[in-house]
């Protein structure tokens, strides 16, 4: 992705004017819109216990020994596998309506 022009920008996440720094990345958001340093965080942290239950719902739908064989997997790996599975339709996500808000 491109960096951004704007040295301004709003994060589409929370609401706060912020500054882009050096090595910011579009995250292609409306024009003058962006995601805040704070919120990136928050949303990388989510991300990655997201994977975690993908990770161990995977793992639950296999015998014992191909769990074993999975948890031993390098991280990567099963992340490819997860992506995969949810691209084939193996897996799905699905998204439920939370009152809990990023912050």
């Amino acid at each position: 992705m491109a960096k951004r022009k704007k040295q301004h920008l709003t994060c589409g996440c929370c609401g706060t004017y912020f500054k882009v720094w050096s090595d910011y990345i579009d995250q292609d958001q409306d024009d003058g819109f962006g995601i805040c340093y704070s919120c990136q965080g928050l949303i990388a942290a989510k991300d990655v216990a997201e994977m975690d239950k993908a990770i161990a719902v995977f793992a639950g739908s296999l015998n014992q020994k191909n769990t074993i064989m999975w948890l031993k997997l390098p991280r990567d790996k099963q992340e490819r596998v997860i992506h995969r599975a949810f691209e084939d339709g193996i897996m799905t996500h699905k998204i439920r309506r939370s009152h809990e808000r990023l912050h």
